[in-house]
């Protein structure tokens, strides 16, 4: 069934500076990877993996984030072995870190050993079937799937993430179950002082908060949150800009326009249509 993965026909890293393929095999020739990053995963079998001169054996759900100059190989343990990769541009790379966190591409850069992860097989199977169904949609939704590709990025790069940087990663209560009731009713026309009556605290401690801990406003949040459902929406179903906007408590469809706009540099239509 995997070799429905290789992904290099549609060109998407010469034009998009990003593609993804599934290995089916051991590359034992060290190397690295300057010019761009690669994200693996181990998805059958298991292999001896030489990093940084170190061998070490990774199985299925092992998953890898390689900087450009990081520096390894794979060795054969006697079993067939697949990893899945997902590459990506460096530049590319280092504008969707920034846009997350300022410091959070000098942080990955600096980081002294692997960053590295075991994902569950749930969420090893999440990300095969999200990349299947890219395999099967057509060349012209290939801009989508660049986009959609970066969205998968950034969230496996969180779970890395909160395995190397733990101490970073809390948030209090207040923000947390705020996250939570956004997260639940984004479908919705909310305020804030709606999320202040649920969670019963109030305007400032909120605000206050939430800004100093996320980094954001919690109205910010939200408005990303609808944006990021309409986006998935979109190119995941065939309904209509208006029925999507709506769907996501966004009841103006010049606004959301506007706004999907700034956030992606494209309109709503255009990524409908091509």
């Amino acid at each position: 069934m995997f070799e429905s993965y290789m992904f290099l026909h549609n060109k998407l890293f010469e034009k998009y500076g990003v593609e993804f393929h599934v290995y089916d095999g051991i590359y034992s020739k060290k190397h690295d990877h300057e010019g761009y990053w690669e994200l693996f995963m181990i998805i059958d079998g298991k292999a001896l993996h030489n990093y940084s001169d170190t061998p070490f054996e990774v199985g299925v759900n092992y998953v890898q984030l390689m900087r450009p100059k990081d520096v390894h190989s794979f060795r054969s343990l006697g079993v067939p072995c697949r990893h899945l990769s997902i590459s990506f541009d460096k530049n590319i790379v280092k504008s969707m870190l920034d846009a997350v966190d300022a410091e959070l591409y000098r942080k990955i850069i600096e980081y002294p050993g692997a960053v590295a992860a075991e994902f569950s097989d749930g969420e090893r199977e999440a990300v095969l079937a999200k990349l299947k169904e890219y395999t099967l949609m057509p060349e012209a939704k290939n801009h989508s799937i660049s986009i959609e590709l970066k969205f998968m990025f950034l969230s496996i790069l969180e779970k890395l993430y909160t395995a190397l940087f733990p101490e970073n990663t809390g948030f209090p209560a207040v923000v947390g179950e705020a996250i939570n009731f956004m997260q639940t009713h984004y479908q919705e026309s909310i305020s804030v002082g709606d999320i202040c009556a649920n969670l019963g605290c109030t305007h400032i401690t909120l605000l206050r908060q939430f800004k100093q801990h996320t980094g954001q406003t919690v109205i910010g949040y939200l408005l990303d949150l609808k944006l990021e459902k309409a986006f998935s929406l979109l190119v995941s179903t065939d309904r209509k800009v208006i029925d999507v906007c709506n769907a996501v408590g966004i009841y103006s469809v010049s606004y959301f326009n506007k706004k999907f706009k700034e956030k992606y540099g494209f309109s709503p239509t255009k990524l409908k249509h091509g």
